[in-house]
């Protein structure tokens, strides 16, 4: 669902053809207001890459995730099992291109 600012929505199954036709759905993704590399909107539970990242890391995949205290981040396993996290604010300085779904939220 896109919502322009005259409050009209708009539906589309893969984000190309919209139409005025309401769309069932049984569930939302939180959107992130962040737009990736190729201009499509990213969500929660979205996987993603640093496209301007060093050769040796281009490939990590993030997970995006939202915190209602801290707000959004991304988040991974290092190495050894380690959590690693980048905070909002980091988040939005990067080029990010998105590369699939992790999960659906409930």
């Amino acid at each position: 669902m896109r919502e322009e600012p005259s409050g009209q929505r708009f539906y589309s199954r893969e984000g190309m053809w919209w139409s005025g036709r309401q769309i069932k759905w049984t569930h939302r993704d939180r959107c992130s207001g962040l737009k990736d590399a190729d201009d499509r909107w990213l969500h929660e539970g979205d996987l993603v890459k640093d496209v301007k990242a060093p050769w040796w890391s281009r490939n990590q995949e993030w997970l995006i995730l939202c915190d209602v205290e801290n707000g959004w981040s991304l988040v991974r396993s290092g190495l050894g099992g380690q959590l690693l996290s980048k905070k909002e604010s980091d988040v939005c300085e990067k080029l990010w291109r998105w590369s699939g779904f992790a999960w659906r939220p409930a």
